[in-house]
């Protein structure tokens, strides 16, 4: 039997002894002599690490080339149409690169020869890198391996110094010039979550998203950027869309309109502006404030009490706060709360009452529990109750603190006044959650796959700001979602705060105030200049699919604080008109766009390809 490793160590030492070879060299040549002989890979990676000692200056680090030197010798020449295929290819990313040279200096993100011209910001020696990613892709083989021959054609075709209107004309001819194509702008894919508890996994196919409106007023500007941005993520993905009104803040943010704001049926009035938008209606229509969801919200405040990780209090006067010693007995005043058993229009037997998480509101402890694992914050919750409540430690104004805000560790409380259609159902008492619990729960209820906040809130930009209300609505709303165990928020740079230059504000509740203050006329919310979804959509020479056109194409989706500038809508809501037969047909189009362009992003490159 032919040893394998005698004759391995004679062609090496024979190598640098008889033919002069470096030790590189020697190597090289062994390795090469072991692949004619059909000796497998492993093999030789084994016969090389066994007898590196016999064989004179050997680098152990040698072995690690072989797979190359092996993969270079297997590699088959490019055949005609694979050459044809790359010099197509990189005559689209030099053209890119051509008109990303000559509109770079522009900010005109709504013209057409912007979205047919626009591109990224290609350097040229790198286009060979650009082609074997395309070229990859496209054949599902492994070119890198092929990066000298590519470069090679790139600097062929380079060094003829085609102009730009030779390569459109190419292009054209060739039929790979598509007259829509995507802007260095892009929307970026949705992003990961912040915090470990429920695992780093971005959307893929499938999945739920949501678009949570409090129904204190028709949506704006800001809204339907929102909307549009969502619906490209819903197309992108096939992930179903939620439209989910958020109207059990009643006390501050709620659906009772007054008359003089014109909007009898506000949930109706947003149904119509997400429709206009998106060019369908929601996949799902959800009320927090159906009687299920109030009973489910209650049903998770009962749950959290017995386990031990909230508590029950009431302020039976002077602020004299009375809360339970076990979680049996805050079961039990949470059956009390539950009850109300009292006469219509007679105030409860306390001034306030409510349900608390255990856990103190300040920055210091929210902080402390927001950076712990995830048993442990559950640990921590639980331990804390039974040492500071169950052990009657607390005191009245420590209470008070931690439960006075918005923000703070108040999951459920009661409140006198009910939304519109808990009204026109009859009911009178109710124990309405927060914000915090009722957005959380229905995210887990609902399945929901992302949540999607903007850099306003993403932690360590607070954290950098030290935005104390921010901080500690992100930290408290993590430390729900791991308690309920719902699925974690995310931040994204697609978000903002958007301004328009018609000059009012983008703040429902400010045009609200507006309106009954009688500074805008006697049209309410209606009003055609105001910045609302409804004033566009009442002016039937707009589409909605122009709209979402706008805001998800160019560099708008990145833009951290973007404006919208009416002129430029108008002028591409007519462009659209003209170039498409029917709103329809543009809808199709942006959702075959999203989806196409998905398969483009992984090296944050666009091709201009049919």
């Amino acid at each position: 039997m032919v040893d394998k490793s005698k004759i391995a160590i004679g062609i090496y030492n024979s190598s640098i002894q008889k033919r002069g070879m470096s030790p590189q060299e020697a190597f090289e040549e062994l390795v090469k002599r072991l692949y004619s002989m059909k000796v497998p890979l492993k093999e030789v990676q084994s016969i090389l690490g066994r007898n590196a000692n016999q064989m004179d200056d050997f680098n152990k680090a040698f072995i690690g080339q072989v797979s190359t030197i092996y993969q270079s010798l297997e590699k088959k020449p490019l055949d005609k149409s694979q050459i044809k295929n790359i010099k197509k290819i990189v005559s689209i990313l030099y053209l890119r690169h051509l008109q990303q040279k000559k509109y770079e200096e522009e900010d005109n993100y709504v013209s057409f020869e912007r979205l047919q011209l626009s591109a990224e910001d290609y350097n040229v020696s790198n286009l060979h890198i650009l082609t074997i990613s395309y070229f990859d892709e496209y054949t599902n083989e492994d070119f890198s391996q092929y990066s000298d021959e590519i470069k090679k054609i790139v600097q062929e075709m380079i060094n003829t110094k085609p102009t730009m209107q030779e390569l459109e004309e190419l292009a054209v001819k060739e039929g790979f010039l598509k007259q829509y194509v995507e802007s260095p702008g892009r929307l970026t894919d949705v992003p990961v979550k912040q915090q470990s508890f429920a695992g780093n996994q971005p959307l893929k196919k499938g999945g739920v998203i949501r678009f949570a409106p409090t129904p204190n007023g028709p949506l704006h500007l800001g809204h339907g950027r929102g909307i549009a941005i969502l619906s490209d993520y819903a197309d992108k993905y096939d992930m179903e869309f939620i439209l989910r009104f958020d109207d059990t803040d009643c006390s501050k943010k709620g659906s009772n309109l007054p008359a003089e704001l014109n909007i009898p049926n506000v949930y109706d009035h947003i149904i119509k502006d997400f429709t206009w938008i998106r060019g369908k209606p929601p996949d799902k229509i959800i009320y927090a404030s159906d009687r299920r969801n109030l009973n489910m919200y209650n049903t998770y405040g009962r749950d959290l009490i017995r386990d031990g990780l909230a508590y029950v209090y009431y302020d039976m006067g002077d602020k004299n706060y009375i809360y339970g010693t076990s979680a049996y007995e805050n079961l039990q005043m949470f059956d009390e709360l539950m009850d109300m058993s009292f006469a219509e229009g007679e105030n409860p037997p306390f001034k306030d009452a409510g349900v608390l998480l255990g856990i103190p509101s300040d920055m210091k402890t929210m902080n402390r529990v927001y950076n712990m694992p995830d048993g442990d914050i559950i640990k921590f919750v639980k331990k804390w109750v039974e040492d500071n409540v169950y052990q009657r430690k607390l005191k009245s104004s420590n209470i008070f603190g931690y439960s006075n805000t918005e923000t703070g560790t108040k999951i459920m409380r009661y409140q006198k006044d009910q939304n519109i259609r808990v009204q026109q159902r009859g009911e009178v008492n109710w124990i309405w959650p927060t914000l915090n619990l009722q957005s959380v729960a229905d995210d887990k209820e609902e399945k929901v796959t992302h949540v999607i906040r903007g850099l306003d809130y993403d932690y360590q930009k607070a954290l950098q700001s030290n935005d104390a209300v921010v901080l500690r609505t992100i930290r408290f709303q993590t430390i729900m979602r791991v308690l309920l165990k719902a699925p974690p928020v995310a931040s994204t740079q697609n978000w903002g705060n958007v301004s328009w230059d018609g000059g009012y504000t983008l703040s429902t509740s400010k045009l609200r105030k507006m309106i009954m203050e009688g500074k805008l006329g006697n049209q309410g919310f209606l009003h055609p200049d105001l910045p609302t979804i409804f004033a566009l959509r009442d002016n039937e020479n707009n589409w909605g699919e122009s709209f979402r056109f706008y805001w998800t194409r160019f560099n708008l989706p990145n833009a951290l604080d973007p404006q919208f500038k009416t002129e430029e809508y108008k002028k591409l809501n007519q462009e659209l008109k003209d170039k498409f037969g029917s709103k329809t047909e543009l809808d199709r189009f942006n959702s075959k766009l999203t989806k196409d362009i998905s398969k483009l992003q992984q090296n944050k490159t666009y091709l201009a390809e049919e």
